[in-house]
């Protein structure tokens, strides 16, 4: 994190990631035998896509990540959207940070926090994955996903 946040902001970001946020684990599949890197990666991430610079600009200079800027419009009348993400360890403190905060998506936090307390291998390391390991992670991955789906 790029600075220490006040409750305050803590109370705020965890607004806007419940009202327009994302939290994610990811599933990144094997890029490639040669790169050394064998079994599908899980990421933690939190992401919130808004047409509102300012705010998209304030969360990366507050909390880090990735700003992306942005992308095409797809009609005269439509304004450019903003995205911002924040992916691994950085995500998992942040939201360890909002956890008290967030209100609707507090079960994804705790799934998140959760998650990343059980995968025994570290991201990070290159190679095989035990079996029993990748599905554990599949599980948390597709209990996200479902917590996530719309209309739930």
């Amino acid at each position: 994190m790029v600075e220490q946040l006040s409750d305050i902001d803590k109370a705020y970001i965890a607004g806007l990631l419940d009202g327009e946020g994302s939290l994610m684990i990811m599933r990144q599949l094997p890029t490639s035998r040669k790169s050394g890197n064998v079994s599908t990666q899980y990421l933690m991430r939190v992401s919130m896509t808004n047409t509102d610079e300012g705010i998209i600009r304030w969360l990366h200079s507050t909390c880090g990540g990735l700003l992306t800027k942005p992308s095409k419009s797809r009609g005269p009348n439509d304004k450019p959207v903003w995205h911002w993400r924040i992916t691994s360890k950085a995500a998992l403190d942040l939201v360890h940070d909002l956890r008290p905060f967030l209100r609707i998506k507090a079960t994804q936090a705790w799934l998140m926090l959760e998650a990343a307390a059980q995968f025994t291998q570290r991201a990070g390391g290159y190679g095989k994955v035990p079996v029993e390991e990748l599905a554990l992670r599949e599980g948390y991955a597709l209990a996200m996903q479902h917590l996530n789906a719309r209309g739930i």
